[in-house]
């Protein structure tokens, strides 16, 4: 049946185009559809060189960095009621190293076919774009976490967030974690509060925002202790630190708190140390405590060089 079928639409397409010759007209190239009448009619154009269609084919355009350039140039400005919207062009092809091989190929390309890429195609263009937002959004760091005695003022330390554009960034402090506490300058970079009256954890997200209206998060914990119990200060009340330095922000301060943080808090002998260290640093005169950091400097300088 399906024989029959067959030949008779090809008899009667020969048909069709031995009438257009016998008239003088040169038969035109197409692709033509069955009818249900055995007959044939116009579909499309006959695939061109490429196998796509005439109606759609257009020339190859190369994709250049100098081209992306123009491109950009002449891009409009956006303007959204706060922010300036950007427009950021990736080139895939060249800066992604895809290897538009098909993955059936030998050796193994990036593609599935010559649209979709596979695994390791996609893998690729996500690193190439983390790389281009790592070159655009602001990094947010809300300062290594903390220990804290209890009703001592604990500074936190943002200032370590940066924009790659040396923009100016906005800051913005929310409590997440324990007893609520009342941020001074909660919307600086080295904010400040009274640590509650209980051994608990009480946590922050720090959110910094860039001129384009980019924004990054971190976070940061401080650990508060009850006076006596090893906690020690960590975001503030170290007299003899204040003392010797003249404020706890001070670079060799900082160095000194990771220090007991990281390596002491961590161990019980270094919590038996930093206990006493707390527990008697206070009532010692002024010029005891002089000698004392000295003391104590060298012999962290020791170990913290071991």
């Amino acid at each position: 049946m399906l024989y029959y079928i067959f030949s008779k639409i090809i008899g009667y397409e020969i048909q069709r185009q031995l009438k257009e010759i016998k008239a003088g007209k040169k038969p035109e190239e197409s692709v033509r559809k069955a009818e249900p009448n055995l007959t044939t009619s116009y579909l499309r154009p006959m695939p061109g060189a490429a196998r796509m269609y005439p109606e759609t084919d257009v020339q190859p355009i190369r994709i250049t960095n100098d081209y992306l350039k123009k491109i950009k140039n002449k891009l409009p400005a956006f303007h959204s009621q706060d922010h300036p919207d950007k427009i950021i062009i990736v080139d895939m092809e060249y800066s992604a190293n895809i290897n538009y091989e098909l993955v059936t190929h030998d050796p193994p390309g990036d593609m599935w076919d010559n649209i979709h890429p596979f695994a390791t195609g996609y893998t690729k263009m996500a690193a190439k774009w983390f790389e281009v937002l790592q070159e655009i959004l602001p990094v947010a760091d809300a300062g290594t976490d903390q220990n804290a005695v209890e009703g001592s003022t604990v500074t936190l330390d943002g200032s370590g967030s940066q924009d790659p554009k040396n923009g100016a960034l906005s800051y913005e402090w929310n409590q997440i974690e324990g007893t609520q506490v009342v941020l001074s300058g909660d919307q600086t970079a080295t904010p400040t509060f009274t640590a509650p009256a209980a051994e608990e954890r009480v946590s922050f997200n720090l959110t910094v925002t860039d001129d384009d209206g980019l924004q990054a998060k971190d976070s940061t914990v401080v650990t508060v202790n009850k006076s006596g119990s090893g906690g020690g200060g960590g975001g503030g009340g170290c007299f003899i630190a204040t003392a010797a330095y003249g404020s706890l922000m001070e670079p060799h301060a900082k160095v000194r708190r990771q220090f007991r943080e990281r390596f002491l808090l961590t161990k019980q002998v270094g919590k038996g140390i930093v206990n006493f260290f707390y527990t008697y640093s206070q009532p010692i005169t002024l010029s005891k405590v002089i000698l004392i950091v000295l003391l104590i400097n060298l012999g962290l300088q020791f170990i913290i060089r071991r």
